[in-house]
């Protein structure tokens, strides 16, 4: 990106879908490319990536955070819409360097491996924030069953504005 910017003599098409036509830009690369648009669709929050194509990528991502907010869930879907560009871009970037093949398949298996792996460091970190809060004068604890496991866990606390 930077490099299309000083007007480096590169190729600056598209690598994920290979179109030559196609300048990549961050719009390009998160929302408007093909592989990405299947990657979204299928991902369990079902983004349909054409929706708000006309805004640039700060604006899109923050208008489906502040949606992703008022669902149920919402820390939960945050870590998974976040986790999911995290993972657009780790590929991107194995695809360029490492000359790793990408596909919309591989970016849906990392992804629901990357979230299994968050939900139990989430699981395990409430059992730590559990024996931690554990009164050793009394010997009480605390609630087994809290209303919203994220929004009680200091160590995934997620604040967006």
């Amino acid at each position: 990106f930077e490099f299309q910017r000083r007007q480096l003599g590169l190729d600056y098409s598209c690598p994920v879908c290979q179109s030559p036509a196609i300048i990549e830009t961050l719009e390009h690369l998160f929302r408007d490319c093909s592989i990405v648009e299947r990657f979204w669709s299928a991902s369990d929050l079902g983004i349909r990536s054409t929706n708000g194509n006309s805004l640039n990528i700060q604006d899109w991502i923050s208008n489906w955070l502040s949606f992703l907010k008022t669902t149920n869930n919402a820390n939960l879907r945050i870590l998974n819409f976040l986790s999911c560009c995290w993972i657009i871009w780790c590929n991107r970037n194995d695809l360029l360097f490492r000359d790793n093949p990408l596909c919309y398949q591989k970016l849906l298996t990392l992804w629901k491996e990357n979230t299994r792996i968050a939900l139990m460091a989430i699981k395990n970190c409430f059992r730590s924030f559990v024996a931690d809060s554990t009164d050793d004068a009394t010997g009480s604890s605390p609630p087994t069953q809290p209303v919203n496991l994220l929004a009680n866990l200091p160590c995934v606390s997620l604040h967006i504005l």
